[in-house]
């Protein structure tokens, strides 16, 4: 069994039609139908059922379809990160990091992909996830830093891997009396003045954050909205109000800012790394790859 032989089948595995498929192979149809005969001897099954009106995959075939795709997308990504390599490639990578986010390992990932590739110039960027999903979308950048609660609605456009899990937590000042009490009420939370962020930037957040605290009992009484993570952690540090935010945004207030994580799975954020579907550039499967994520 070959790769080549593999290829042909995929191709018309795809077409259901073996002269379609001879085209985009561009080889004569009885070379593929020699072929793909081989293969079939080889793993001595009928892979397709043929008529003279269709070809069809038999159940066997089905399940090589299914399996063998994985296997030849494996070695293309071998072969492209072999070629990346040796070639020494030259070019840019451009990643957007929605604000706010630990960028954790990011310095030492960046040293480490560097030494491998030293032509590769990285471009961070920081902003908010509207932006962020905008800059994706539209190819602006290559990789997003973000969270995956705002990407569900263009899963057929993007791929991502989960980096780590951060909570959301109940904000309040530190010198507030929530900050010093055993156990929070939630029912009680009601009348409090509550700090959001803003639909407008992070909508799918913003209904999050409202879905949280209806759960748990109380319906917040929204005073003011933020555009940003770190301007709602001004505000509640200023003595605005309280705030249910990431618990990775308590770095914008040590010391002033209390943050009590709430419990429970609908609290739990994932943040992921994407990238789109039908990504072109080289560069990116080998600073996955420093990440610790399979591309």
């Amino acid at each position: 069994m070959t790769i080549q032989q593999i290829s042909h089948f995929i191709a018309v595995a795809q077409h259901l039609h073996f002269g379609e498929a001879a085209k985009e192979l561009y080889i004569a149809q009885p070379a593929l139908s020699n072929s793909i005969a081989a293969l079939e001897g080889e793993l001595n099954v009928k892979l397709f059922a043929r008529s003279s009106r269709r070809v069809t995959l038999t159940p066997a075939g089905k399940v090589f379809y299914e399996n063998v795709q994985e296997v030849v997308e494996g070695l293309n990504r071998a072969i492209q990160k072999t070629r990346l390599a040796e070639s020494g490639y030259a070019g840019t990578l451009d990643i957007g990091i929605l604000g706010g986010l630990s960028k954790g390992d990011f310095p030492k990932v960046i040293y480490r992909f560097q030494k491998r590739f030293p032509n590769v110039a990285i471009n961070l960027r920081q902003t908010n996830m509207k932006t962020l999903n905008r800059w994706l979308a539209h190819g602006e950048v290559d990789l997003g830093i973000t969270r995956s609660v705002d990407l569900q609605a263009r899963a057929d456009e993007l791929e991502w891997r989960v980096l780590y899990q951060d909570n959301f937590a109940l904000f309040c000042r530190s010198d507030a009396p929530l900050a010093q009490a055993r156990e929070v009420e939630f029912s009680n939370l009601a009348g409090e003045p509550f700090i959001i962020l803003d639909q407008a930037v992070t909508p799918n957040v913003h209904r999050l954050i409202l879905q949280l605290c209806q759960n748990r009992g109380f319906n917040p009484n929204i005073l003011y909205t933020a555009p940003t993570l770190e301007i709602a952690c001004m505000f509640v540090k200023a003595g605005l109000g309280i705030s249910v935010l990431p618990y990775c945004g308590l770095r914008y207030g040590e010391g002033e800012l209390t943050a009590r994580e709430l419990e429970g799975e609908d609290a739990v954020s994932d943040v992921v790394v994407a990238w789109r579907a039908q990504q072109i550039n080289p560069a990116i499967p080998g600073f996955l790859e420093e990440m610790g994520v399979d591309y």
